[in-house]
């Protein structure tokens, strides 16, 4: 696995994506389990999601070699990333190199906004990124997908990222009835989504 270089990352603005998605994501899923509401099967299902600062930097396409993971978080974060600790992850089964797959999911992540509105869709597992998902939380358009796997207590934890292509044998999906979040802090309950309260049709 080759190193990555804080060079690297800022001259191709892939520091900026990855700081905006982690921006992104302590807003509106660290500290919250986050219920996306959607049809299947003519029935309403609900899927919760948790976020783990751990996961974080396999998410972006990144490993903190000999370091916790959860530290990525924390350095990026405060602005202290050791770049030598710092290596392309290899997950990917596109045949491209880790470098190649890395600029791929920043790619996909500039679109990460969409995930909490309208255009975010749920489908079932998969073989994704080399590895089985139970369920992928994408954009409408064959743009980011995020792999999902299924926790102990019934809830989802983000696993790894790619960029869709029409190509991929990866369903189009059920489209989001609702997006809520429970703030495990504050207890209140925000709504990111819904599709009746905006007057869409169903």
């Amino acid at each position: 696995m080759a190193n990555v270089t804080r060079q690297y990352v800022t001259e191709n603005n892939y520091y900026e994506v990855i700081k905006h998605a982690q921006e992104f994501l302590e807003k509106y899923f660290r500290n919250k389990i986050v219920s996306y509401t959607f049809k299947r099967y003519k029935q309403n299902e609900i899927l919760d999601i948790e976020f783990k600062n751990a996961g974080f930097a396999h998410l972006v396409g990144l490993e903190y070699i000999g370091i916790y993971p959860k530290y990525f978080w924390k350095d990026l974060k405060n602005d202290r990333i050791n770049w030598q600790k710092v290596k392309f992850t290899n997950d990917n089964d596109s045949g491209t190199s880790p470098k190649e797959y890395f600029e791929m999911k920043m790619e996909a992540l500039k679109f990460i906004d969409l995930l909490i509105t309208k255009d975010a869709r749920i489908c079932d597992g998969c073989l994704f990124s080399n590895s089985y998902v139970d369920k992928v939380l994408r954009t409408k358009e064959d743009i980011l997908g995020i792999g999902l796997k299924l926790l102990a207590n019934d809830k989802h934890v983000m696993s790894t990222t790619r960029l869709l292509s029409a190509e991929e044998d990866i369903k189009s999906g059920s489209a989001v009835i609702s997006i809520t979040a429970y703030d495990k802090v504050t207890r209140e309950k925000i709504i990111y989504y819904n599709r009746q309260s905006i007057g869409e049709a169903s």
